[in-house]
């Protein structure tokens, strides 16, 4: 086996100072990185921004004032959960709901926060049962604000003389001055006189930066609004209507048990979904590395040099295991890049982020994603490594290359319907097929698959690597030296059969 040690530390070694291994080794982090610093590059103004508005009918400007504030509120209450959730004051018995709550929040938790004194009344109640090492509450700055049309500007202007006159304060420098600071224009409202409830004719321009989800809150109020003023003038009360609309009736829901959260949880699903992707494209890679490697060696004539002075079983492992070394550089990398990318990501998106990844946060998984590396590693380079055996040429390697990868990419588009039942027929009969099973059972380690299931399906995998690993000793010994045409099928069935 020392022999086979050398084999495998020259592998990495040669393979190490290739550009093509940095290029796959940085380019995954470089995303990371840059999906995080761009949004910041191109808009690095954290104070919020504004929207101009000239409600000449003089009724919807609070309603949508107040959906404003409500929002504001709701991310306060999720930043204060967040906050709660860092020092563990969640636990504290008896302590406010919104500390244990989950990102969203209903309009009636906001009245009920805000009833109770807002963040002003919640950090007063914080502070005694803070640790002493807590760090200060960093209230957020409000994300928008509705401000009055500039006396530059005339709303009740016909539109072209507004898209003109607007386009200098949405798209240009001007800033717009607010009771907490300057701010940028991204959108303006121009709300009519004579604005019918039933149909409302009013205009909006933006600089294209605001979301849909601003665009929504600020349609939906005024419809809403213009909707309780026609019922009031129909003569029936807003208020029933809406307490009959957000009357739900929930069923009492006996069905039994499918797989935890992952099935119902989208959030949930991305986790082992991206896993089961990262583990596909890093054996992709290094197992092309290797094929690579041993269809070069012989064309250049170097394999008759190695085995010279190695056994071909010492160079078959050595070189399984060298390129294994490239395979956990680039997943372990990958790894931390993405552990930091986690930790500079928005606050709100921790609330969503910790429950789905504490499925992954037990010795026993970490254990379960080296295996499943190992593992789907052997499965699927051992077969790169016999078809470079076999080939002289990545001409002619490609006659075999196409149809594997077409079949090792059948998991990876199943998984994700495949994982909205994980304890569905289509999962578990991939969990048992051996090229399969390190990408499903990876995708389905957060969802409560029992022990029998997992044990009994990782000694099939662990049994059908080591009689590939026969085999592919065999056919890799008898092919090595050969040259011209590849073995033909019934030569290979031979071979694998132990035959000469």
């Amino acid at each position: 086996m020392r022999r086979a040690f050398l084999i495998a530390r020259r592998e990495y070694r040669q393979h190490l100072r290739t550009r093509g291994f940095w290029l796959g080794l940085l380019l995954i982090p470089a995303i990371m990185v840059a999906s995080i610093l761009l949004p910041l590059l191109f808009d690095p103004d954290k104070g919020g921004d504004a929207i101009l508005i000239a409600d000449l009918s003089g009724r919807y400007q609070p309603a949508l004032e107040a959906a404003l504030e409500r929002d504001h509120q709701k991310m306060l209450m999720r930043r204060l959960s967040i906050y709660a959730q860092e020092y563990h004051l969640h636990r504290v018995e008896g302590w406010a709901d919104w500390a244990r709550h989950s990102p969203w929040f209903s309009d009636a938790e906001v009245e009920a926060f805000v009833a109770a004194g807002g963040l002003d009344a919640a950090l007063a109640a914080l502070q005694p049962i803070l640790p002493a090492n807590a760090q200060p509450f960093e209230t957020p700055h409000r994300l928008l604000s509705l401000v009055p049309f500039p006396d530059a500007i005339l709303p009740r202007q016909p539109e072209p003389v507004l898209d003109r006159v607007l386009a200098h304060y949405l798209h240009g420098e001007p800033m717009i001055a607010c009771d907490d600071g300057p701010r940028r224009a991204i959108a303006a409202i121009v709300l009519p006189e004579a604005l019918d409830p039933l149909h409302p004719a009013w205009a909006m321009w933006t600089n294209g930066s605001v979301g849909a989800g601003v665009i929504g809150l600020i349609t939906d109020t005024i419809r809403q609004q213009g909707r309780d003023e026609a019922l009031a003038t129909a003569g029936v009360d807003p208020g029933a209507v809406a307490r009959i609309e957000t009357n739900e009736m929930p069923p009492q829901m006996h069905s039994p048990r499918r797989g935890g959260a992952v099935s119902t949880n989208t959030v949930r699903q991305l986790i082992p979904v991206g896993c089961a992707w990262m583990l596909w494209m890093t054996i992709m890679m290094v197992s092309n590395v290797l094929l690579h490697g041993v269809i070069e060696e012989r064309s250049n004539k170097l394999i008759e040099s190695l085995l010279a002075t190695v056994t071909a079983h010492e160079l078959m492992v050595g070189k399984l295991f060298g390129v294994a070394g490239i395979g956990f550089t680039i997943a372990l990398t990958w790894t931390v890049f993405a552990v930091i990318s986690v930790s500079f990501a928005p606050p709100e998106a921790a609330l969503v982020l910790r429950p789905a990844l504490a499925p992954y946060a037990s010795y026993a998984t970490v254990f379960g994603l080296v295996f499943y590396f190992v593992t789907g590693y052997l499965a699927i380079a051992t077969l790169f490594l016999v078809i470079g055996s076999m080939c002289d040429s990545m001409h002619d390697a490609q006659a075999y290359m196409t149809p594997l990868i077409i079949i090792l990419l059948a998991p990876l588009i199943l998984l994700r319907p495949a994982l909205s039942d994980p304890h569905g027929l289509l999962p578990v009969l991939l969990s048992w097929i051996p090229i399969y099973t390190p990408f499903v059972m990876l995708g389905r380690l957060g969802t409560d698959v029992s022990t029998v299931e997992i044990v009994s399906s990782s000694l099939f995998l662990v049994g059908f690597i080591v009689l590939e690993l026969v085999v592919a000793g065999r056919i890799f010994r008898a092919s090595l030296l050969r040259t011209g045409q590849p073995p033909r099928l019934r030569a290979l069935v031979q071979l694998c059969l132990g035959g000469d």
